[in-house]
Parts: structure tokens; C-alpha cells; sequence
């Protein structure tokens, strides 16, 4: 590999371009003019990324502020870490790490509903896949052994690991890569050179600059298949194998009056014959290698003594 490729750096702002590369098609310029807002500006994309760790997190009333300090951040010309800008800072990393290793499927959740929001899965799953690898394999501060995507079945993969796997995880790969750009550790004005090199010169004083594929130089070696975190939970718990001998014995309780009331409509009580409430049946069931059903009954004494 080449000795300017390590030289890149994942950071919370080479991330975000990274994450800009795989959006959807963008509105219309007119629409945008027009007051049209397609849901896909960079404070959007930013406050979607905090929600995964902060679902509460509201935008700051001072819109231009958080909007300035968003393209800081995009930019790598700030750390974060301010009253606007949880990011960078200490305790969204703390809650970023305890929500990992205590819940990591609502952390997967949260991140599969961010994808579904700002990500083209189907035309540039693969592509965002493949760079994000890319961008880890090329960081030499990113240690062999370091976790880049915590895996549902709470397995990981490593910077090691991930180039040799068959399948890759979006959700996971995500999410491990904006845990990590989220350590107060990774300086995010580090990526400043790597932001310069994978963008072209600015056309005009303030223009917006084009990210530069032939620069950023993909590497296309890597063609995983790209699977979703669906929420599915193995569980674990082993089968009582005891279970099958057992005979329970369960009593509901059966209304004669079959049609159900809509809670919707709104009902008087009162307490004359017709509203008293219909009388029920007690029905015991059994359940085992005997298996009953005792019908409807008035009083059901059980006991060795009768």
C-alpha cells in the first residue's frame, strides 16, 4: 500500500463525507429554492448520527450556530465537544460505549434507522461498504486488533478481520466506525490533510468542494455481501427438559359476551340491570401427559379433601 495512503485518517469529519458519498439522490435545485426541504442537509445528517446515542437530542434553537459548527465538523476544522455539539466531547463518548456493551441491538436499531433515512442501500450499500473499509485499512492510528463493527450475534470484527469476510454488516460497520470517530482520542482536526486530499480545489471563495474518487482511490478488492441488521434476538435460554412430564393446570376466565366493546366510543356505566356486567364462567384447563378440560363450572373446590 502506498506510504500517502497511510497517511489518511478516519475522523468524525472524514466519516461524514464518507456517509455524503451514499445519500440519496439529492431534490431539485428549484425545490430547494422553493422552500422544499428534502430532509438531507448536513445539520440533518449530523443530529441523525447523535440520535443514535442521544434519541432525545434536539437541534439548538440557534440554527446558524449549530449549522456553522455542522460544517466545522464536516470540514475538520473543529474537535466538537461544544454546547451546541455533543460530539468529541467526553460524555457522548461514555454513552456511546455504555450503549454498545449494554445494548447493542437498540444501538444497531437506532444506526438501521438512521441508514434507512440518509443511505442508498441498494445502489451504494456496497460502495459506502468498501470505502469505510477502505478508510480503516489506510489508518495507521486504528490498531490490527481494534473492533470496527460490533455484530448482532455479539461477535466483532476487527481492522484485521474485516478485509477477509465474506458478508458485511452496514449497520455494524456504521456503527463501529462512527463509535470510533467519536473518541475524544481521534482528533477530528487530524483529518484535515485527508479531507484536503480527497476533495478537489475550490472553484470560487466559499464554493462547496466535489469529493474526488480518483483520489480517494477505492479499493474494489473487497466485494462483501452486504446484509441488514433485522432485529431478530437468538434466544438462549435452554428448554426446561422437565417441562414435557409436568401437568399445569390454568383457569381462565370465559366471557359469554363475544362482542367486544370499542374503547374508542364513549360509553355511560350505570348501574341498571341491562349495563351490569355479564356473568363468567371459570374454565379449568389441563395440561400434560393426562390433558383435560374441566367445563364450565359453578365452584370448583381442589384439595385432597372435598
Amino acid at each position: 500500500m502506498a506510504e500517502q495512503d497511510n497517511r489518511d485518517r478516519l475522523t468524525a469529519g472524514t466519516f461524514f463525507v464518507l456517509l455524503q458519498e451514499a445519500l440519496p439522490p439529492r431534490a431539485k435545485a428549484r425545490d430547494t429554492l422553493s422552500g422544499k426541504a428534502d430532509g438531507l442537509s448536513n445539520p440533518e445528517i449530523l443530529a441523525g448520527l447523535i440520535r443514535i446515542v442521544n434519541p432525545d437530542f434536539q437541534t439548538p434553537s440557534a440554527g446558524r450556530t449549530f449549522n456553522q459548527q455542522t460544517s466545522e465538523l464536516r470540514n475538520c476544522r473543529s474537535n466538537g465537544d461544544t454546547s451546541y455539539l455533543p460530539v468529541g466531547g467526553k460524555d457522548f463518548a461514555h454513552s456511546f460505549n455504555e450503549l454498545v456493551e449494554s445494548s447493542l441491538p437498540l444501538a444497531l436499531e437506532r444506526t438501521r434507522d438512521f441508514i434507512d433515512r440518509f443511505i442508498d442501500v441498494d445502489s451504494k450499500g456496497l460502495r459506502l461498504a468498501q470505502m469505510l473499509g477502505t478508510a480503516i485499512n489506510r489508518d495507521s492510528a486504528i490498531a490490527a486488533d481494534q473492533v470496527v463493527a460490533p455484530l448482532p450475534d455479539g461477535a466483532s470484527q476487527t481492522k484485521a478481520t474485516l478485509p477477509n469476510t465474506d458478508e458485511a454488516c452496514l449497520d455494524a460497520l456504521i456503527l463501529g466506525a462512527w463509535q470510533h470517530v467519536s473518541n475524544p482520542m481521534v482528533r477530528n482536526t487530524s483529518g484535515r490533510d485527508t479531507f484536503d486530499r480527497w476533495h478537489l480545489p475550490p472553484s470560487a471563495p466559499n464554493s462547496i468542494r466535489k469529493f474526488d474518487m480518483q483520489a480517494f482511490n477505492l479499493d474494489e478488492s473487497w466485494t462483501p455481501k452486504i446484509t441488514r441488521f433485522d432485529g431478530a434476538q437468538t434466544d438462549m435460554t435452554p428448554p426446561d427438559a422437565s417441562s414435557n412430564d409436568r401437568e399445569v393446570i390454568e383457569a381462565e376466565v370465559v366471557n359469554n359476551d363475544h362482542q367486544a366493546a370499542d374503547p374508542s366510543e364513549d360509553s355511560v356505566v350505570s348501574d341498571s340491570p341491562q349495563n351490569q356486567a355479564p356473568a363468567q364462567n371459570m374454565v379449568f384447563n389441563q395440561y400434560g401427559a393426562n390433558s383435560q378440560q374441566i367445563g364450565s363450572v359453578g365452584t370448583l373446590n381442589i384439595g385432597r379433601g372435598l
